[in-house]
């Protein structure tokens, strides 16, 4: 959240970001961005070329797609990181412990049954 606030979104929509980035109101070519960006927080094996060209249909360049895709898999291995030495989330006093716990939920790898 604080980084989002640095960037400039207002804190509604930071919230949503973190929490829930289908429910924020962002520009059409802005949302279409977002779900390339959570493969690698989410499920990292599962992006395909199909997402790539999605994107270059929706006028985003290759260096803009791999840009969110490395940041998001930087952010998402800090993350990992932040979680196994117990380390707080930074927005864990501005949310609801039901929103924190699906954030937490959210961050953890996707297993095969």
């Amino acid at each position: 959240m604080e980084i989002l606030g640095r960037l400039g979104p207002d804190k509604a929509i930071g919230r949503k970001l973190a929490l829930n980035y289908p429910s924020a109101h962002v520009e059409p070519k802005i949302m279409e961005l977002f779900p390339i960006a959570d493969k690698p927080i989410r499920s990292p094996g599962e992006i395909e070329k199909a997402d790539v060209d999605r994107l270059l249909e929706a006028a985003w360049s290759e260096v803009a797609i791999f840009d969110a895709v490395l940041i998001t898999s930087q952010y998402a291995c800090a993350n990992r990181f932040s979680a196994g030495l117990s380390l707080i989330a930074d927005f864990k006093a501005s949310v609801s412990k039901q929103h924190y716990s699906r954030y937490l939920e959210s961050q953890k790898p996707n297993t095969l049954s």
